[in-house]
């Protein structure tokens, strides 16, 4: 998220984000999730991490986040040994958070966006990369993103967002399919080549239906979930997991996308 414009309704991402992360920083030790911290989300972080994260070709390169949020992929790439890693982030309070998380860890920065830019000069970084940050940005500010972003790529943008076979846009959330991000970087001299998706899709079917229906209609993004939706979630995610191999995918799926130089 880079600029402070809100995008529709009252959503602004500055804010909205720095809420999140006050809700963030009341969890236990090493509840970072961005967001919701519910099983499933913790099971789908957990096979985003094994499955994409830790694949990334980031040893001896020079990588950047888009939106690092608490700053915990920056700590799983850490390991992969990277020449310099930097974090960036529109929210204060995130990036604060970001700064506690990765203290201590040589060749990380986090830096606060505070233009519609990023403050890099072109061609700074051999990856760029976001993580559900674009599923969060409307239209026109997508646009602004993914030039951006191209504009410091020097080899590879990675995009994993979650994506939908049809299009839903919602007051702070879209989902889009494969071919729309595909056509906003290639307007941008990024040409996809290759997609890959997670198979969770009962899971988040099932878990989203569980936090719509069992918490209160006020609950905000990043504040706890009921007793009760916690409990059943835990006892239906070995059942959905076994189905989620078998149900196709529809909406809410997280996918991986490469892209390179056109």
């Amino acid at each position: 998220m880079l600029g402070p414009r809100g995008m529709a309704g009252e959503y602004e991402p500055r804010e909205y984000w720095s809420r999140v992360a006050r809700e963030i920083a009341k969890r236990p030790p090493g509840a970072l999730l961005a967001g919701d911290d519910t099983p499933y989300f913790r099971r789908k972080r957990e096979s985003f991490v094994a499955r994409f994260l830790r694949t990334m070709p980031v040893a001896g390169k020079e990588a950047l986040e888009i939106g690092c949020g608490a700053g915990v992929n920056l700590v799983e790439l850490s390991r992969l040994d990277p020449r310099r890693l930097v974090g960036s982030d529109i929210a204060p309070d995130m990036v604060e958070l970001a700064r506690e998380t990765t203290a201590g860890l040589p060749g990380v920065e986090i830096i606060e966006l505070t233009g519609d830019g990023l403050p890099f000069p072109d061609d700074s970084f051999d990856v760029v990369f976001t993580v559900t940050v674009l599923n969060h940005n409307h239209d026109d500010m997508l646009e602004q993103v993914v030039s951006e972003a191209a504009r410091v790529t020097r080899d590879r943008l990675y995009l994993f967002e979650d994506t939908a076979e049809r299009k839903d846009a919602r007051a702070s959330y879209v989902l889009r399919p494969v071919e729309e991000y595909a056509a906003v970087c290639l307007r941008h001299g990024l040409r996809l080549v290759e997609s890959e998706r997670l198979s969770m899709y009962a899971s988040w079917f099932v878990s989203t239906a569980l936090r719509t229906t069992l918490n209160p209609s006020g609950r905000k993004e990043g504040e706890p979930i009921g007793r009760l939706n916690r409990t059943l979630e835990e006892l239906l995610l070995p059942v959905t997991g076994v189905l989620d191999h078998a149900v196709p995918h529809r909406s809410g799926v997280l996918t991986r996308m490469e892209f390179a130089r056109s």
